[in-house]
Formats: structure tokens, sequence, C-alpha cells
């Protein structure tokens, strides 16, 4: 049970002593094979009254929250110590971060969460956690995805250990993600196949990331009012600001789309895209594509945009200002130009070279 005692401390600038007053836990503890009283501080008060004191002590023992988000001690369940940081960083949002690093935070905390369910804080170390990238790897995750979880658990412990809940943070190293040259991009077949989709709003999704090319986060904040029919354009905004924001044309396919969508019972607000939340198109995008064995996620919508927009002779430095990147990243990770496109472009030019022969 908590309870209160005093110190007296000499201050300096006083030159006297004063009290000071701090809520404590008396505990037994069993040490080569005999038992040892002992006393943990739950919080230091400061230079406060007795009544004060007093009333500080109700309020703590009321108060479950408080009393483990300032115990000073290692005896804390890893789910407990998630509830205080998640409650901490939600009072946060829109403050000191942004909604979608609160999500990306979630993200991580849940795969975090169904592992560590009934470890202490104190027991997780270097072999659980390397236990833990073992289980990650048994749900399919990507490379990138189990960096993603791996930085918010090294982010819980920073935490932890600010807190003074363990004194250090125990050693998490990334995950080698394996370099490849192939883009994952889809066929005409495919496109046609992954349109034949009975939910209207996966399917807009579908058709609308296709004729733009748009970043996830871009188009989850893309409003109506970004959209000008009389001057022909859309504005993206990107949240990054590492990412440029653009203007880019809304031609006659995609602005018949936009109208269609915004004719449609199932746009209702200010917000284009149907989707608020980015795990849930996540999920259906994997499920739709799973029922063609196509691997399906918004950035291979992107990545077969760009490469469309190549084979279709558009030049790289305007194919990189519609994307919001440089020529070089989009020719490293989103252009794909099809053989048939490259043996059509050989055959232009052995007719340059013989223009007499057809």
């Amino acid at each position: 049970m908590p309870a209160l005692i005093t110190k007296e401390k000499f201050i300096k600038k006083t030159n006297q002593k004063e009290k000071f007053f701090y809520i404590v836990e008396n505990y037994t503890e069993i040490q080569d094979g005999k038992k040892r009283y002992k006393r943990r501080i739950l919080k230091s008060l400061g230079r406060i009254s007795k009544r004060q004191a007093n009333i500080e002590l109700s309020r703590f023992i009321d108060n479950p929250v408080a009393k483990l988000e300032n115990i000073i001690t290692t005896n804390i369940l890893f789910t407990a110590a998630l509830k205080i940081i998640d409650d901490s960083i939600k009072k946060t949002i829109n403050i000191n971060i942004k909604e979608s690093t609160y999500e990306s935070f979630q993200y991580g905390v849940n795969f975090c969460e169904k592992y560590f369910l009934n470890h202490m804080l104190k027991d997780i170390g270097f072999i659980e956690i390397e236990n833990f990238k073992q289980w990650l790897e048994e749900k399919k995750l990507s490379a990138r995805s189990k960096n993603i979880v791996l930085i918010q658990l090294r982010k819980i412990f920073k935490y932890a250990v600010k807190r003074q809940w363990i004194k250090f943070i125990p050693l998490i190293e990334s995950v080698k993600e394996s370099k490849s040259n192939i883009i994952d991009r889809l066929t005409n077949e495919e496109i046609a196949l992954i349109l034949e989709c009975d939910n209207q709003k996966l399917k807009f999704y579908i058709k609308f990331m296709l004729l733009t090319g748009l970043r996830p986060a871009e188009f989850k904040i893309l409003k109506w009012s970004h959209i000008s029919y009389e001057e022909k354009y859309i504005h993206i905004i990107s949240d990054n600001k590492l990412k440029k924001g653009r203007k880019i044309p809304l031609d006659q396919q995609l602005e018949k789309t936009l109208i269609d969508w915004k004719e449609s019972i199932f746009c209702f607000d200010e917000y284009v895209s149907p989707y608020r939340r980015p795990d849930s198109v996540v999920k259906l995008l994997k499920k739709h594509g799973k029922k063609y064995g196509i691997n399906l996620n918004s950035y291979t919508l992107r990545k077969t945009f760009a490469s469309i927009m190549a084979e279709n002779g558009v030049d790289r430095g305007e194919l990189a200002e519609i994307m919001g990147n440089t020529i070089a990243t989009g020719e490293k990770y989103y252009i794909d130009v099809r053989h048939q496109h490259l043996m059509s472009a050989m055959e232009k030019r052995k007719m340059r070279l013989n223009p007499g022969k057809e």
C-alpha cells in the first residue's frame, strides 16, 4: 500500500533544511533464500505542506494509471507501459506530431502488443527481440514493414528509459532489405482484372491511382477544393516536407472519373479519397489482388502509372514533375518499360538507318 515519507534536504538558497515529501511502497524480495524488506519511491511530491501531501497520496491511490506513470521501477508489464505511452502520444497529435506519425506508431504497436502481451518490460532483451523478428517473418511482412515495427518498438523503449522503468534500450537491429532491380508493375491484362470489382469505393481508388500516380498519403489528404475544372489541374499537397507539392493536368478521362465519383452515393465529404485509414485500403488491395494472384498495393498502382506514361513517350523530366520526384528516382524505382516497347523502339531505329526500306 502506498504511503508518505519525508526527507530533509539542505537548500543552499535559503541556507536551511527543508522537508520533501515522497510517495513510497514497501515490498518484500527473496534474496539468498532470505526475505528482505525493501522500499521504492513511486512519486516525488517536492516541497509541499503535509495536508497537500495527503491529498496527493489520495489521488495517487485512486488513479492506477498515475501510479504506473510515475513508478520508478522495472516491474511493469509491457502492455501497461504501452497504454501510458499511447495516452501520452495521443495528447500531442496535431501539436508536436502529425496524425500520420501516430498511425505509423499504431501500426507498429499492434504487432508489439500481440507478441509481448504477458512480458515484463525488464525481461525483454536482445534474444527476445530476435525471436520477435522471427515471429514477424512468419507474418510475411516485407523488410520495410518489419523495420517500421522495430522503429516503433525502439521508441517504446526510449520512452521507458526516460521514465526510468528500465535502465537502457536493448539492442534492436534493423532488418536488411533485399535490393532488387525488378519494378513490380501491372500488365494491361492485370489492370483489366483488378478493375472488375464489386466494391465501388475500391474500384474508384484503383482507377484514380492508375490515372494520377499519386502517393497514398497525397491521395488521402486530397480535397475537392484542390481540383480546378476550369483551369484543368489538380493541386497536390504533400504532408511530407521532403516531398514536392505540385499541379498535375486534369485530362478528360480523369475529369469524368472524378465527376462520376462525386455524383455517386458513396461520396459525401470534402475529401476525394473514399478511405481515411491507410491500413484499411492496404488490406483491401491485398485481398483483392490475391484473388487474381497479383501483388496489389498503392505503390504498384503508382509504378504502373509511371511505366505506362514512359511507354507512351512522355518525357522523363515531365513525368518526374507529374509524380513529384527526380528523374533518377523515377527511373530507379518506378519506370519499367516492357520488352515489346523496347523492341518497337529498336525497329524505329532500324527504319531510320534504312529509310528506303520497309
